[in-house]
């Protein structure tokens, strides 16, 4: 049984306090640049390189809002670290649309398609690493 605080195998050393600290700043990170998004959606779509389409913006906006708020309040930060990398799935698939599309901006868009590549994987292993967690537990305990 895995305690807290412990490496498990599988995980890379990765231990359950780590998980929980990254799951919650990756929580606040969502909350702010989902805020961002949101209220200015113009320049967010700018930035990640979507051109002028401020609705895929505050689209985005909405999800990191979202899925910021359920980090750092739901109890099964796992499920919210899994929504959070098929989130990142999906914005690594409108970054490949707005490079097809020629994106007055193809630097800003291929590198967030990298930062997307990147973090999936991670987040997928840091939900995977806080389930075991929930999972290794006694009932009751």
């Amino acid at each position: 049984m895995a305690r807290r605080g412990t490496g498990g195998a599988g995980f890379g050393g990765l231990t359950v306090d780590d998980a929980a600290r990254w799951a919650t700043v990756v929580g606040w990170v969502s909350l702010a640049f989902g805020l961002f998004l949101t209220t200015a959606p113009r320049r967010g779509a700018a930035l990640m390189g979507f051109g002028d389409r401020p609705r895929l913006g505050r689209a985005v906006g909405v999800g990191d809002v979202a899925i910021g708020a359920g980090l750092l309040l739901d109890h099964d930060r796992a499920r919210w670290l899994e929504t959070r990398a098929l989130g990142n799935v999906a914005i690594a698939g409108l970054c490949g649309w707005a490079l097809a599309a020629g994106t007055p901006r193809p630097g800003r868009a291929g590198a967030l398609l990298a930062l997307m590549a990147g973090l999936t994987p991670v987040d997928g292993l840091v939900a995977r690493r806080l389930r075991s967690a929930t999972t290794d537990r006694a009932p009751g305990t």
